[in-house]
């Protein structure tokens, strides 16, 4: 067996992983961009004016993690689904109805894998009990 295309191993064997290392949701949403954030709050008013695409920026979901996290909800767990909110929307929430709790952290994760297709098709049952119904209402 040749390792020529390898720099600085060794010859030998090659081996496998019996299984795929997946990552988790927790993972996953501590590495990737959220919603789009253009202009937020001040909208087109800025002064001097720009472009909408000169100031685009990602939201995360680094408040809902972390209050997860606190509460002792498992999103390492398999076969969950999340409906994440990004730290605005947290930010907002919380300006309102205050600090993030392990119920409306439970009521994000739904058992079982449901895809995007699926997501209309019957009511949604939560972690924390609660059934809900996605609807698209806007574009």
């Amino acid at each position: 067996i040749s390792s020529a295309l390898v720099v600085g191993s060794r010859a030998g064997h090659g081996s496998r992983m019996s299984a795929p290392m997946m990552a988790n949701v927790a993972d996953t949403l501590a590495t990737m961009q959220g919603p789009d954030l253009y202009w937020e709050e001040i909208g087109p008013l800025q002064d001097p004016p720009k472009e909408e695409s000169d100031f685009k920026e990602y939201d995360t979901f680094s408040t809902f993690l972390a209050a997860c996290q606190q509460h002792g909800v498992d999103l390492t767990q398999p076969d969950i689904t999340v409906l994440a909110p990004g730290n605005v929307a947290c930010e907002q929430f919380s300006a309102v109805a205050g600090p993030l709790t392990k119920a409306v952290c439970e009521y994000h994760v739904i058992k079982g894998v449901v895809n995007k297709d699926s997501l209309g098709s019957a009511d949604l049952t939560t972690v924390e009990g609660s059934t809900i119904t996605y609807r698209r209402m806007f574009r």
